[in-house]
């Protein structure tokens, strides 16, 4: 269990929905230059530690030393987000600098400082000159899963009494 081992006072789970988290990770794969020919290529090999992960997440939806947070509300309302995550870490909030704070963490504004310093933020051997961040959006796995895919993903999850409409998929 994580918390016996890692005994933090509180913790922030932050998960995404299966099919934008596939998708995420072969665009970070790609830039790395490992051989992945599509993002269905990673659905069996990755998604049982998705499960993992997100079942570990469930499992402590009532537990006062955790946050929980969607990716896809953090990208909808940061500012919100935000305000939940520094009440529940109580720290001090500074209305009057938190517009700034999220601007200056935004994808936009990190690619600009990444083109700035020519140099991505996130750097490995194999991937020393490229941004491994990609659009964020919630939904672009709709640009490469065919219904089989998703009917593949729907069965794994169910495999582990999980509802693909458990996730928000869309901006919609």
């Amino acid at each position: 269990d994580r918390f016996n081992f890692l005994k933090p006072k509180k913790m922030i789970l932050l998960y995404r929905n299966p099919l934008d988290q596939i998708v995420s990770l072969y665009n970070y794969k790609i830039k790395q230059r490992q051989k992945i020919r599509h993002p269905r290529d990673l659905i069996k090999k990755t998604i049982n530690e998705y499960i993992r992960n997100y079942l570990f997440i469930k499992k402590n939806k009532n537990n006062p030393k955790v946050f929980i947070l969607t990716y896809e509300d953090l990208i909808s309302n940061p500012k919100n987000a935000l305000i939940k995550i520094i009440k529940f870490l109580e720290l001090p909030l500074n209305k009057n600098i938190l517009s700034k704070v999220i601007e200056s963490s935004s994808i936009e504004k990190v690619k600009k400082t990444e083109r700035k310093y020519r140099s991505p933020i996130h750097l490995n051997e194999t991937n020393n000159k490229v941004s491994f961040i990609s659009s964020g959006n919630v939904g672009q796995w709709k640009k490469y899963f065919e219904k089989k895919d998703l009917i593949l993903v729907k069965k794994i999850l169910l495999n582990n009494n999980i509802k693909l409409e458990e996730f928000q998929l869309s901006n919609n």
